[in-house]
């Protein structure tokens, strides 16, 4: 079983670590391995994300979340 994480959520945690702590870049990475990419959701989903309450910048994260979500079972 593999921990499924959206592109954007990847980008978000590369642009925070890198800068602030250079060393675990690489610690990063390798998690990374053992993780499954999902696809980016799409504008329906970030839009429904955001109704919620969410910012903006966190809504293709549930987005899509919400958008696998009826396949990850």
């Amino acid at each position: 079983m593999k921990l499924l994480v959206s592109p954007h959520w990847v980008e978000e945690a590369r642009r925070h670590i890198a800068p602030k702590h250079p060393e675990k870049v690489e610690d990063l990475e390798r998690l990374l391995q053992e993780m499954r990419m999902m696809e980016e959701c799409g504008a329906a989903e970030a839009e429904w994300a955001c109704e919620l309450g969410l910012p903006l910048k966190d809504a293709p994260i549930l987005g899509a979340a919400y958008r696998r979500m009826p396949t990850c079972w």
